[in-house]
C-alpha cells in the first residue's frame, strides 16, 4: 500500500475492524459501514507518516465471532 492512499477493507457482512497502524502499540476498532451492493467495508488513510505495517482482524458482528487470524498490508513509499 503507498502512503498518501486509503486503504479499503471490505468484506460481505458487518463487522467491526480490529486494526493497529504501529505493531498493536495501539488498536482502534472501527465498525465497517454498509452499502446498497451488500458489501461492508472501513477506510484508513494512509499517512505519509506511516511506515509500520497495517495489521488487522475482523470481528463479525451477526455471528458475534472473531476471524480466528490476523492480516498484514505492508507500506511503501
Amino acid at each position: 500500500m503507498k502512503k498518501g492512499y486509503t486503504l479499503r477493507i471490505q468484506a460481505p457482512a458487518s463487522f467491526h475492524l480490529h486494526w493497529t497502524g504501529d505493531e498493536w502499540g495501539t488498536v482502534k476498532d472501527t465498525p465497517s459501514s454498509a452499502t446498497t451492493l451488500g458489501i461492508d467495508f472501513v477506510d484508513i488513510p494512509i499517512t505519509a507518516k506511516q511506515h509500520a505495517p497495517i495489521r488487522f482482524t475482523f470481528f463479525w458482528s451477526e455471528n458475534n465471532s472473531w476471524e480466528g487470524r490476523d492480516y498484514m498490508v505492508e507500506i511503501k513509499q
